[in-house]
């Protein structure tokens, strides 16, 4: 994403988990406190699965779990056949410069394999999920349904009343810098184990938060 060449057509939800975890493995050591956004939750999640011993907590905002599965069981028979025909479709995206986004069929199918709601998701660290209730794209419903199927017992649903997807208000980053700073001050709390590297990152950030108000970068 981002600048990265290549196409989204081209990809999956599986090619991002392993770019994640290739992130976690090659770059970093001992745990981590992690934080995803929209579709960034939903990657959140599967690492967290695949790598519970490297984690101190994680940070959700506005968790899109599983909303492949929702474009494709939403999507009228017509267009589920016009989507197996041509290979792709595209839909109408607040969060694209052209207005819309394209999805491969190829893409939905190599996804619909990780999709987690429903099931009993094997997570005990710390969660905080945090959702607006504005939330156009994904209801806050869903980080409600995260929080009572994850093992883990000390998870917090955070809502803001005022909040959309993004999230980027000033008051919402706020709220999201000053959760992760709890987060970072309970490192070392019950056993100890080196801090995570982001600890010093999350230091910065919260000493700039007065200059944290430029533009989004998270997308559904």
């Amino acid at each position: 994403m981002g600048l990265s060449q290549g196409s989204i057509e081209n990809c999956s939800i599986n090619t991002w988990k392993q770019d994640c975890l290739d992130v976690l493995d090659r770059l970093t050591t001992g745990k981590q406190i992690i934080v995803g956004s929209s579709m960034g939750g939903w990657l959140m999640l599967l690492i967290a699965m695949n790598r519970p011993e490297r984690l101190h907590a994680l940070v959700g905002i506005a968790t899109a779990a599983d909303f492949v599965k929702k474009h494709w069981e939403q999507a009228p028979i017509i267009v589920q056949n016009q989507w197996k025909e041509k290979g792709v479709y595209t839909f109408p995206s607040d969060y694209t410069d052209t207005g819309t986004v394209s999805l491969g069929y190829g893409w939905i199918q190599d996804s619909l394999p990780y999709c987690i709601l429903g099931t009993r998701m094997p997570i005990s660290c710390p969660v905080r999920l945090i959702h607006g209730l504005r939330d156009q794209d994904v209801p806050y419903q869903t980080s409600a349904q995260i929080l009572e199927e994850l093992d883990a017992k000390d998870v917090d649903l955070i809502l803001r009343k005022s909040g959309d997807h993004r999230m980027s208000e000033p008051e919402d980053l706020e709220l999201i810098i000053d959760t992760v700073d709890k987060l970072v001050n309970t490192v070392g709390e019950g056993g100890g184990g080196r801090e995570p590297d982001n600890v010093q990152g999350a230091q910065s950030v919260k000493e700039e938060r007065g200059a944290i108000t430029g533009p989004d970068s998270r997308q559904g």
